[in-house]
């Protein structure tokens, strides 16, 4: 636990005794407090109250559960750590388990509290990390499940010249029929699997993270928001060279509604998010990107990805 710092991201401004990493620093009133409260067992179960949405544990993955209560909102993701929230959202208790590195915290708040917050407030959050061109000050999400690439393809084109604006989840608005992408986490976090031909033209990372993974310094985004030119679906294949295709309205909508980080159960959350997935789909292109793994040099690959992803920038 460190002294109360303030944040800006995904639209909020933060205030925050845990640290929270990658994530831009803010000034001014804020807007969600979040607590550190306690260190106790985290129950494996569901909490009790109304369940608006859960996932199981697997091998790889913890589960998750969100209730709503009398007195709000608790979010546990299991046998790691629980969230009190208010009803206002606009204030949270944290609950770690001892059996958890500290560290493992602000991770998940800035990854998993911050996407709960998003959907209980009505606005669309998807998994994706985004760049922006820095001529056209516009930006590219890669939407996708994990070890899909997101990170790395963001990465990716940082070191070909964009700016990161967040990695792994990105809120995204209507605003007068554009859509608008808002900065988050700046930095690009990567698996050990990536493909070696994607990571080779990236810059040294600047350590390990408490989840296994290797964090990058790569230039930011210094604006809170940007016009959000595409998405784009990365999907790694054999091919001998960057392709990519538009998706039809229909395919990306089930490509984005299946590739939410929320599997939400109550009906009123599952209309909303998918209202606004809808509505978003018809404002945006939709772009199915095949990334080669191998038979290409990775500056080649770079230049190709930026070409093909910014094409109307």
């Amino acid at each position: 636990m460190v002294d109360p710092t303030t944040y800006a991201m995904h639209g909020y401004r933060i205030t925050s005794s845990i640290e929270l990493p990658g994530a831009p620093l803010g000034d001014g009133p804020a807007e969600i407090v979040v607590d550190a409260e306690a260190c106790r067992p985290v129950a494996l179960d569901a909490p009790r109250g109304r369940v608006l949405g859960q996932s199981t544990s697997t091998d790889a993955h913890r589960g998750w559960s969100l209730a709503e209560q009398a007195g709000g909102y608790l979010f546990r993701i299991s046998g790691m750590c629980e969230f009190v929230i208010s009803p206002d959202l606009r204030s949270v208790q944290c609950v770690r388990d001892p059996s958890i590195d500290p560290a493992m915290m602000g991770i998940l708040i800035v990854g998993n509290l911050i996407n709960v917050i998003l959907t209980l407030d009505g606005k669309l959050g998807l998994h994706a990390s985004a760049v922006v061109e820095r001529q056209t000050d516009t930006a590219v999400a890669f939407v996708g499940d994990r070890g899909w690439g997101k990170s790395t393809s963001a990465a990716l084109l940082c070191a070909r010249g964009a700016r990161m604006l967040t990695d792994d989840l990105l809120r995204v608005d209507l605003i007068d029929g554009r859509a608008v992408a808002y900065r988050g986490t700046l930095e690009p976090r990567l698996r050990d699997s990536a493909p070696s031909i994607l990571t080779a033209n990236v810059d040294v990372g600047i350590g390990r993270t408490v989840d296994g993974r290797t964090a990058l310094q790569v230039e930011a985004c210094q604006a809170d928001r940007v016009e959000l030119l595409r998405i784009a679906v990365p999907l790694l294949s054999d091919s001998a060279r960057v392709t990519s295709r538009r998706a039809s309205a229909s395919e990306a909508l089930l490509s984005l509604s299946g590739l939410a980080r929320l599997v939400l159960t109550d009906a009123v959350l599952q209309t909303q998010q998918f209202h606004l997935t809808a509505s978003l789909v018809e404002a945006i292109d939709v772009t199915i990107v095949n990334i080669p793994v191998s038979g290409v040099s990775s500056s080649a690959l770079a230049d190709e990805l930026y070409d093909c992803v910014f094409a109307s920038a």
